[in-house]
């Protein structure tokens, strides 16, 4: 290995590389959330879900350093100009058999829903579709949207434009 070359070698196709990666370690989705967090708390999260139904956080479980970049770039490209019918703030997922990024629903920390739940008593229309406790992070909750509501696009149209390595 030689000390003083890239770390990761660029890829003339970073998303059919990441779909490779992905599908290598069996993973069939990531979910992600992009988050507003004005009060500089860690919240929010990234997920792989893998193909025997389990599911490992980002950076845990994984060797790969490749595909975590590349996973990184993704999941901090501002897909708010991607989805402009949608708040910019919330819950995404990278299909991979389709090579899809789907927008799925609102994001609210425990005490952001508390405020929005006392909004909602006033204005039901605040929250026009169920909300549910995230099932892997209990301090977060989701407005997941309806499917024939949900906006997606072809991971492609990212091709890696964050890159910076």
């Amino acid at each position: 290995m030689s000390i003083d070359g890239p770390v990761l070698e660029i890829s003339p196709n970073p998303a059919q590389r990441l779909i490779e990666l992905l599908q290598a370690h069996q993973i069939v989705a990531i979910e992600w959330s992009i988050y507003n967090n004005n009060d500089e708390a860690d919240e929010g999260f990234c997920n792989y879900h893998f193909a025997d139904g389990s599911s490992a956080p980002f950076h845990q479980g994984l060797a790969n350093h490749e595909l975590e970049r590349l996973v990184w770039d993704v999941v901090n490209e501002d897909w708010s100009n991607e989805f402009p019918d949608q708040q910019p703030y919330g819950v995404y997922r990278l299909d991979v058999q389709t090579a899809q990024i789907s927008y799925l629903g609102m994001l609210w920390s425990s005490y952001e829903y508390e405020d929005l739940r006392a909004f909602a008593e006033y204005e039901p229309s605040a929250i026009p579709h169920p909300v549910i406790q995230h099932p892997v992070n209990q301090d977060l909750y989701v407005m997941y949207l309806p499917a024939e509501l949900r906006q997606a696009v072809d991971l492609a149209h990212w091709n890696g434009t964050k890159r910076s390595y």
